[in-house]
């Protein structure tokens, strides 16, 4: 059985056959998924950008979420069209009392290129509507 590196718990696999129940970074560190989601939200701080998935629900509902979907956020989307012929799915999120944007290109991948804006929310909730200014 592994240990995260973070919280020192023990990680137990899941019984789906399919996930580790554990993620890795570039160094190795081994960490659950809770931990995934405070170190995901580390390097938003750090950063001011992520890789997240953008998905929707079979009722329409639109998530962005890291690997685990440990972290989670209720976006605003819009589908447009990219200047290659294909989707563009433009969302917008609210972390920390400052609005984010994330792009996704495509119907083929879930992978969405996330980055903080220098506006900031006029809403503490992380809700899904976000005014436009």
């Amino acid at each position: 059985m592994k240990t995260c590196s973070m919280c020192h718990k023990q990680i137990e696999k899941p019984d789906d056959n399919f996930s580790s129940g554990h993620g890795i970074d570039i160094e190795g560190n081994i960490f659950c998924y809770p931990c995934c989601a405070i170190k995901d939200k580390a390097t938003m701080r750090k950063n001011g950008s992520i890789t997240l998935y953008l998905t929707k629900d079979k009722d329409g509902t639109w998530s962005l979420t890291n690997f685990p979907a440990s972290l989670s956020f209720k976006p605003t989307v819009i589908r447009g069209r990219h200047n290659w012929g294909i989707k563009r799915y433009d969302c917008w999120f609210i972390f920390e009392g400052f609005i984010w944007w994330g792009v996704k290109y495509g119907d083929n991948s879930d992978v969405a290129y996330c980055k903080k804006t220098k506006q900031k929310s006029r809403y503490s909730l992380s809700g899904s509507f976000i005014e436009r200014c």
